[in-house]
């Protein structure tokens, strides 16, 4: 099944996207939607590939994930990226809320973690379902 993510036009108007110089725009956009994106908003992704992607040096590439970082929007660790809001902005049906929770289980620890304290949630793995 082919993913879709739509970008809501109020993005452009948000304090911290309006602050970003246009590279830095650039990278966040394809972070939201370059063809590794899960739900959950984590996934493994190279930073070769970012770079390829993009065209933007891989140093320059991981400059602007250390600002991402330093102002808690983006992670990247390990070859894995966690956007910290993107949860957030999904639709609360049960469908989703399994698909998160069957995508997270397959995360690292520390995305597990995360999810558990910024959501509230406890992914139960055996049934799949996101508990409050």
């Amino acid at each position: 099944m082919a993913k879709s993510r739509y970008i809501n036009t109020r993005f452009w108007d948000d304090t911290y996207i309006s602050s970003l110089d246009p590279i830095e725009k650039l990278l966040f956009v394809y972070f939201l939607t370059n063809p590794c994106t899960e739900i959950s908003g984590a996934y493994e992704i190279q930073l070769k590939r970012v770079a390829l992607d993009t065209g933007i040096d891989r140093d320059m590439v991981q400059k602007i994930l250390n600002r991402f970082a330093d102002e808690d929007k983006i992670i990247y660790r390990d070859g894995w990226i966690f956007i910290c809001n993107f949860i957030k902005h999904q639709s609360d049906s049960e469908k989703i809320n399994i698909g998160i929770a069957k995508l997270v289980s397959r995360c690292p620890d520390w995305i597990k973690d995360r999810v558990s304290i910024e959501y509230g949630y406890r992914i139960d793995i055996a049934s799949y379902s996101i508990l409050l």
